[in-house]
């Protein structure tokens, strides 16, 4: 039995930040553990590792469940562009070009227009049918476009891989019921007030 508190001021960058969200909410959320589990435990080899084609292709829920922590706790919170063209906007106001505009991501991130229940971690935000029934510029944690993340694939990549490889030989637990808005605090990257108390115990294999 292994017991991990992680400090949220090491975490200073988006990769860990994300890191330690998802062995959180791992934690919390045991059904939503245990559905990723038995996905993970599905595509395993028989000595313990996994196909990099499983991993990217054939984990959708892990995937919908890295989605929704990058939703909740999206590490950069605003991005700025510059408008270079007039945009209308739903009341008739208009955004002339060549304006600076920021936009904060978590606040886009929690809009009940674009996600059921936007306080509730649910994994199945980014269901299939959920993600085709939003408009594609709706989760912005990347970006979008020709200025998104260049790491966004190699973030999904490897935190899949994370999640796989930690579950298929530590159950996740603690003591902390949820978290919410007012948990979060805003750094370079958003942090838990509370850290990250996970405990990691070893499953029998």
């Amino acid at each position: 039995m292994h017991t991990c508190s992680l400090d949220p001021w090491t975490a200073i960058e988006t990769s860990p930040v994300n890191t330690s969200f998802m062995m959180l909410m791992l934690a919390i959320h045991q059904d939503i553990q245990q559905k990723v589990y038995d996905e993970v435990s599905k595509l395993e080899t028989d000595d313990g590792t996994f196909a990099a084609n499983d991993i990217i292709n054939n984990m959708p829920y892990l995937e919908q469940f890295f989605k929704e922590t990058l939703r909740m706790f999206s590490p950069v919170q605003v991005t700025t562009r510059r408008i270079h063209k007039d945009i209308m906007l739903k009341d008739n106001k208009i955004i002339p070009a060549n304006t600076f505009v920021i936009t904060f991501i978590h606040i886009a991130n929690y809009d009940p227009e674009l996600y059921k229940n936007p306080e509730k971690f649910d994994p199945e935000h980014f269901s299939k049918e959920a993600v085709e029934a939003r408009p594609k510029t709706s989760q912005l944690s990347f970006g979008y476009g020709a200025r998104s993340c260049l790491g966004a694939k190699y973030a999904m990549l490897f935190n899949k891989m994370l999640v796989a490889y930690i579950l298929r030989n530590y159950h996740l637990s603690t003591s902390v019921k949820e978290i919410t808005k007012e948990h979060l605090k805003g750094d370079l990257c958003i942090k838990s007030k509370i850290g990250y108390p996970i405990k990691f115990t070893s499953r029998s294999r």
